[in-house]
């Protein structure tokens, strides 16, 4: 027998079985915990992209305010020399007592034209670096209030530019958002699911035990939780998903949530009403940005010694109810999709049995051939698509409008099997040692954008 190695806090039990010590276990808890902390490349993706996108608004908001804050001044100085110029002859009209009613739409001209404007008097300043970086996170995250717009050239120019990769980024944070927090609920329900299979299994290795007899031997004992596993195991963990409509449940609780913290934030701050706040909130979460309700936007000595905070928290919590509600929204479109199917199957259902369906014309393509024929083209020769059209344009027969769209559905799907390939190859699914099971790897059309993120991590049976 080989010696124990020295150190190694390795003992037998009373059954004779090794029983790890107190060194192994604690090296164990150790690999765990730094396992844990290793962050994958999703995670590392996410990450990434966020300290890059911060970066990256950080330099829009210099460039912006080096473009604009000079033009700003100068129409500052402008509008409160024409109003100054204005009230000075009305203050005259005044003293003389001979006003006249062309001098006060005069001076309500200039008012009006100034405080649309943002050039009030104490106003704040719309292009320093405060402003610019608010501007800039309105056109990356593509609320859009409208609250401030470049007015140079130059300004105006850089905007196309620079919101071309905001916007593109932006998207792309959100969707990397969608991933994660759908992983992150996924994770947390497979392992109450998990919790609720052991009592499953424990229970049943209990009464499996307590039918076998009451001898309580070792044997059977080791019989019942060895069929207690093997249940556990055949109850298909790996292909276990959550379900739509938990997550759904989930993302609405967190989106009222920073929905109803926003509010009460800036019902204080911006001594708005608790309705006006949650309207605002709903309106900056969803980017619709009408922009009769601005944040931030009152004079510097408005908020006082707390304005720095305040523009972090505002920052923070439109960053927040943005992710939320772009999930929500993902996640609810899924509903919407099995509501329509389900009506879509209950239709054709009802025609089948009501034998409503219509003789099949000469130029026009059956839902059931197209079922049949043209998803086996996609998967094998392409170009016998496009084959037969050309054989029927150049016969002289017309194309019926239900062929020419299901035409395009084919190139269509043959595009999107292209996108998947491609992004299955860039991530090394292919050169890969352990290749995924074929139903991960198997096409079917849909697979691209943030409804697929969604579809691909959730139970869609109705699909």
């Amino acid at each position: 027998m080989c010696p124990t190695p020295r150190g190694s806090a390795a003992k037998r039990g009373a059954d004779g079985m090794v029983v790890p010590g107190s060194a192994t276990l604690a090296a164990s808890r150790r690999a765990r915990f730094w396992n844990a902390l290793a962050l994958k490349e999703d995670n590392a993706r996410f990450l990434l992209l966020a300290l890059v996108l911060l970066l990256y608004m950080v330099f829009g908001a210099l460039v912006f305010q080096q473009l604009e804050e000079e033009n700003e001044a100068r129409e500052r100085a402008r509008f409160h020399r024409d109003f100054d110029a204005t009230l000075a002859k009305l203050e005259d009209e005044v003293r003389a007592g001979n006003v006249s009613l062309a001098r006060v739409e005069d001076l309500l001209y200039v008012w009006g034209n100034m405080t649309s404007e943002g050039h009030t008097k104490g106003g704040r300043r719309r292009w320093d670096f405060a402003g610019s970086f608010h501007f800039v996170y309105t056109v990356v995250s593509t609320i859009g209030y409208g609250a401030a717009s470049p007015r140079t050239t130059e300004g105006k120019m850089f905007s196309i530019f620079y919101g071309l990769i905001g916007c593109s980024s932006g998207i792309l944070f959100f969707n990397l958002f969608l991933e994660r927090i759908i992983t992150l609920l996924a994770f947390i329900m497979r392992a109450r699911h998990e919790r609720k299979q052991r009592q499953r299994a424990a229970a049943a290795a209990a009464a499996a035990a307590a039918a076998a007899g009451s001898d309580g031997t070792t044997e059977n004992s080791q019989v019942g939780r060895r069929g207690s596993q093997d249940s556990m195991e055949d109850s298909s963990l790996d292909a276990w998903k959550p379900s739509v409509y938990w997550v759904m449940f989930y993302l609405t609780i967190a989106s009222v949530i920073v929905a109803f913290l926003g509010a009460v934030m800036f019902m204080e701050v911006e001594e708005w009403n608790y309705s006006d706040s949650l309207y605002f909130c709903f309106i900056s979460f969803a980017t619709i940005g009408f922009g009769d309700f601005v944040s931030a936007q009152q004079p510097n000595d408005f908020y006082g010694p707390g304005l720095h905070a305040y523009r972090f928290f505002n920052f923070a919590i439109l960053v927040v109810g943005c992710c939320c509600i772009y999930s929500l929204f993902n996640v609810i479109s899924i509903t919407i999709k099995q509501f329509l199917n389900c009506i879509i199957k209950r239709s054709v259902t009802c025609c089948s049995r009501g034998n409503c369906t219509n003789a099949q014309r000469r130029n026009t393509v059956s839902p059931s051939r197209l079922h049949k024929h043209s998803i086996k083209r996609v998967e094998g020769d392409i170009d016998s698509v496009y084959g037969s059209e050309t054989e029927r344009k150049l016969s002289g027969e017309l194309v019926s409008m239900r062929e020419y769209i299901s035409t395009n559905k084919v190139s269509l799907a043959v595009m999107q099997k292209q996108l998947y390939e491609t992004a299955q190859l860039g991530r090394g699914h292919a050169s890969s040692p352990h290749p995924r099971p074929a139903h991960d790897e198997r096409f079917t059309p849909g697979q691209v954008g943030p409804l697929a993120i969604a579809s691909s991590k959730l139970c869609d049976s109705m699909s």
